[in-house]
């Protein structure tokens, strides 16, 4: 079994990008879309 890739975000503007600048417009619909299909 091999191990899957690991995601580092060190040295990345994600942070300041997604969280700060509020640019998660994709990632806040893609939970909502989930949310509704698994409390519907």
């Amino acid at each position: 079994m091999t191990n899957p890739p690991v995601c580092n975000y060190e040295g990345s503007d994600y942070q300041q990008t997604f969280w700060e600048q509020g640019g998660r417009a994709y990632e806040d619909q893609a939970e909502a879309i989930a949310l509704k299909k698994i409390t519907s």
